[in-house]
């Protein structure tokens, strides 16, 4: 992983921020989990749409800070052709209680038990894998990414337009 450190926040906190790297074309584990509130587990369907599964946890300070950015993505490229599922690293209450605090509307499953994170061969967080319409992992993250910065939006651009 290429990773490279830069200064976030009012407060000058000091982050490693993660670069999207592209890689060869992995099939993405299945992903069974239970959205927040529920015990029913459901799994993602990863056929015709892109899809970033991105892991996360209320503890982890880089995730706080990337997840405003993510919600942003998912108002500005998110349509049929994009999906963004993210992953909490976390328990049902503390995920549901930090959903409602921050007002987040994007979808949230919980892997309590770390099943997902083990499945995708989870190092750190955040961590964010991009998948394509056939169910393949073309580009990875470890580490807080800037999903508003142009390279990366053009790379999310280019895999939906292959879509079509």
């Amino acid at each position: 992983m290429v990773f490279s450190l830069s200064v976030h926040g009012a407060d000058d906190e000091v982050f490693l921020s993660a670069k999207l790297l592209e890689v060869n074309s992995i099939k993405a584990p299945e992903i069974k989990l239970s959205p927040l509130k529920s015990d029913k587990k459901i799994s993602i369907d990863y056929q015709r749409k892109m899809t970033l599964v991105h892991f996360w946890a209320t503890w982890c300070i880089a995730c706080r800070k990337e997840f405003p950015q993510l919600e942003q993505l998912q108002q500005d490229l998110g349509n049929e052709d994009l999906q963004i599922i993210t992953i909490a690293a976390d328990s049902h209450a503390a995920t549901y209680q930090y959903k409602l605090d921050h007002h987040l509307s994007l979808p949230i499953l919980v892997d309590q038990y770390g099943k997902a994170l083990k499945d995708f061969k989870v190092k750190g967080l955040p961590a964010s894998f991009l998948v394509d319409g056939n169910g393949h992992i073309r580009y990875q993250a470890i580490g807080m990414v800037e999903w508003e910065n142009k390279q990366i939006r053009n790379i999310i651009k280019r895999m939906q337009e292959s879509l079509l």
